[in-house]
């Protein structure tokens, strides 16, 4: 018995580190986390993030609605210099020509600081903490 919970431990151990050791790049690429992160997100109330970093690719007049005007159904929290620049490109009908790539990286910090990394949130919500 004791060898059991002794590879129990070992095997939990184990996973904790790999849980803790998750980026925002391997949780959107790998479905299984992809969808814990997706439960994990709407129990905090930020599932905004997941799902704009989900449709982030299109670059498209629909994501800046649905995600980064002010007001939008799904805002993300950005700085307002940032949406400002997406605003203006918005105006010129030039939104693919917008800093996708800087906003993707700040919702990314964002959920990293907030959610990822051995001290995380998520790590404890995959594990029952």
């Amino acid at each position: 018995m004791a060898k059991a919970r002794k590879g129990f431990v070992t095997e939990y151990a184990a996973l904790e580190k790999k849980i803790g050791a998750l980026t925002m790049p391997d949780i959107l690429k790998d479905r299984s986390y992809r969808v814990l992160y997706q439960q994990y997100a709407k129990k905090r109330l930020v599932e905004e993030n997941i799902n704009f970093l989900l449709a982030a690719g299109k670059k498209d007049n629909k994501v800046y609605e649905e995600f980064i005007q002010a007001g939008a159904p799904q805002e993300i929290n950005i700085d307002a210099s940032l949406r400002k620049l997406f605003d203006d490109a918005y105006g010129r009908n030039e939104i693919g020509k917008a800093p996708w790539p800087k906003v993707v990286k700040a919702i990314i910090h964002l959920c990293t600081i907030n959610d990822l990394g051995q001290a995380g949130k998520f790590p404890n919500f995959v594990l029952g903490k």
